[in-house]
């Protein structure tokens, strides 16, 4: 179009939340590249820093690929659903049941996306400079986990009645 500006990309954030709804782990690129490229690196890094396979693995459509398919099943994951299937792929899962309820969790998920990106102001980052970037969203990242653990500490807190909180204190004097 004459008159406006070219649109460009700016670094892409892949997010890994799990059923707490914190944020597991994120990867920052410098470049824009395919979903598909970036399933099994952040695979192995859940892998690795939790030192534990995931059972069930639900993902965004983009990701979906033979490849992907292929490194869910040598790694062990019993359940694992790609949102968008992609020629002879097919889901694995040990019923359509479970089938839905990854896919009802995955919808789910794209809440805490666009809470992040609203709430947390990372739809797009005015800070300048590859390192300003990373430390944008590894701080955004924080706080939006340190709110969530806040709201299911003070949601727990609630339900127990194990805490009164009293706005005053008396003491009687002996």
């Amino acid at each position: 179009m004459i008159g406006c500006p070219d649109i460009v990309f700016g670094h892409k954030v892949n997010l890994t939340s799990g059923k707490s709804n914190l944020i597991l782990d994120f990867y920052l690129d410098r470049d824009n590249p395919a979903d598909t490229k970036l399933y099994g690196p952040t695979l192995d890094r859940v892998i690795k820093n939790y030192r534990k396979t995931p059972r069930d693995i639900v993902v965004d459509g983009g990701y979906a690929s033979k490849v992907n398919m292929n490194q869910s099943t040598e790694k062990g994951l019993v359940n694992f659903v790609f949102n968008k299937i992609v020629g002879c792929m097919k889901n694995q899962t040990g019923s359509l049941s479970k089938e839905i309820r990854l896919k009802r969790w995955r919808n789910g998920i794209e809440a805490n996306i666009s809470n992040l990106k609203r709430g947390f102001d990372l739809r797009r980052c005015l800070w300048t400079g590859w390192l300003n970037s990373q430390i944008k969203v590894l701080w955004s990242v924080l706080v939006y986990n340190i709110v969530v653990m806040s709201k299911t500490f003070v949601g727990w807190m609630r339900s127990c009645n194990k805490f009164i909180i009293s706005s005053s204190f008396y003491q009687k004097e002996s």
